[in-house]
């Protein structure tokens, strides 16, 4: 039964449900791998959100198998969810972004998955990004005790993707739903708008008992917040305010009682965090600031709501926060890192000239990932407090120093675990030298052919790495450092 399954009368297995606004340049490319999937029992619905480009007669003339639903005005994307789902005739739904790719096999691979895990009703895929195939997008997603979701293993290698399957929700960019689950949930919570409705059917899953599982073999890539970009102000107000919205929801009354001084903290951190950030302009320091602002006193005006869906879920609910704690919702309160990787900013070919708000020093804390390309591990921590980062191989970061330097300067932490490492390094593709460095502290110096200043690539190679053992495999290290500056 092929693409066109849900018109001919008989129900099909799965119901691709597409969400879209002004995504002309994304679509075609969503569609169509949809269509080749190989499992074939199923019908594609796309929901155009009263785009103003040209995609509902791109869909119209290149689609006619596809199903097409068009919003009067722009409703947000759970609504557009909401009314394909109410089309929908499949007994699972996959609801997609229009700007992800999906791999031939995706569709196979996730209802093979629906046969092993019988007690999961959410799915995940394995993301990775659509100008780096070899980077993850997402894992599935995780959330914390301060309510912050993010998408696990993000910027990591995808041969380091985590092998854990249980997550807390799928990220919405390619994801498989069960229908009953759906129709005893409910629908999206269309006053979302965007941003945080594959974190609510997380929620809503766990606490009806169910479960949401990643799927490693179920591949798709990701044009990584082409919408918005990667940290606009409307993100920051959409994603505050509706992560508030959820706790307000969801979390258990003793839960909110214990950690309500600790939020009001990370609250105000997250203030002080823009206003501590010296690559942000004065303006942009503002705008953020009335935004979380913003989203504060939209959850008051939407009160009234809000304490209706709580009731409600509250009666509901057959798990206990504590019950979640350590399988799915991690024990942390913390904020996880505001700004994404610049390596990948807006995942859009990038020029030099593009490239701002690099620093002329970067020291292994948090904030690094501004700074830093691939290649790296994740951050470590010394005995002695020190934070640093092994490299692979060959790593590569950015720095953009104010004035003319004439060279580069580097602590390393640690190197070779028996011999001395030797490491060369190369700046804007040119070879610049190489050291041989111990396996204890100390600060090297490279120097320049020429005074340089504006963007710099720097590239670590390491000609005698090492491997040491860990889960799926082995790790290929370099040397570990904790801050490299341009001087």
């Amino acid at each position: 039964m092929g693409p066109d399954a849900g018109r001919n009368g008989a129900r099909p297995r799965v119901s691709f449900i597409i969400g879209n606004y002004n995504g002309i340049g994304v679509l075609p490319e969503c569609v169509d791998s949809v269509l080749a999937q190989t499992a074939r029992d199923f019908e594609v619905i796309v929901v155009d959100d009263a785009s103003t480009d040209a995609s509902v007669c791109l869909l119209r003339e290149r689609y006619p198998q596809a199903i097409l639903l068009v919003n009067e005005k722009n409703r947000g994307l759970p609504y557009s969810l909401n009314r394909g789902y109410e089309a929908a005739r499949g007994e699972w739904i996959a609801f997609l972004n229009n700007d992800v790719v999906l791999e031939r096999e995706w569709l196979e691979n996730m209802l093979d998955a629906t046969e092993a895990w019988s007690e999961a009703v959410l799915f995940a895929s394995l993301l990775l990004f659509y100008d780096d195939a070899r980077v993850i997008n997402s894992t599935g997603g995780m959330m914390n005790l301060a309510g912050y979701a993010w998408d696990r293993d993000i910027y990591l290698p995808r041969r380091e993707a985590a092998g854990y399957p249980y997550i807390f929700f799928p990220c919405g960019a390619a994801m498989l739903v069960k229908r009953s689950f759906l129709e005893e949930a409910g629908p999206f919570d269309a006053k979302l708008k965007a941003y945080y409705e594959d974190v609510e059917l997380g929620w809503r899953a766990h606490l009806l008992g169910y479960r949401a599982v990643y799927v490693p073999r179920a591949v798709a890539l990701h044009h990584f917040s082409l919408s918005m970009g990667a940290f606009p102000s409307r993100k920051v107000y959409l994603a505050e305010r509706n992560r508030i919205r959820l706790m307000a929801k969801y979390f258990q009354a003793e839960t909110m009682r214990s950690c309500r001084w600790v939020w009001l903290r990370l609250y105000l951190m997250r203030l002080r965090e823009v206003w501590s950030d010296p690559e942000m302009a004065w303006r942009e320091r503002a705008d953020h600031t009335w935004r979380m602002v913003q989203a504060v006193a939209w959850n008051l005006f939407h009160l009234r709501s809000l304490l209706r869906e709580r009731r409600k879920w509250q009666r509901m609910r057959r798990r206990g926060d504590g019950e979640l704690l350590g399988e799915t919702l991690e024990n942390r309160l913390e904020i996880p890192p505001a700004r994404p990787s610049p390596l990948l900013k807006d995942y859009r070919p990038r020029l030099p000239e593009d490239i701002v708000g690099y620093r002329g020093r970067v020291s292994m804390g948090p904030g690094d990932e501004e700074s830093l390309g691939p290649g790296w591990y994740r951050r470590e921590t010394a005995p002695d407090g020190t934070r640093f980062r092994w490299t692979e191989e060959r790593a590569v970061l950015y720095l953009r120093p104010r004035k003319k330097v004439e060279g580069v300067r580097m602590l390393i932490y640690y190197g070779h675990p028996s011999e001395a490492s030797r490491l060369s390094l190369a700046v804007n593709g040119e070879r610049v030298g190489e050291i041989t460095v111990s396996r204890y502290p100390e600060a090297r110096r490279f120097r320049l052919p020429a005074p340089a200043w504006g963007l710099l690539e720097i590239t670590l190679e390491v000609g005698n790495p090492f491997t040491v053992p860990r889960e799926g495999g082995e790790a290929v290290k370099g040397v570990a450092v904790a801050r490299v500056e341009a001087r």
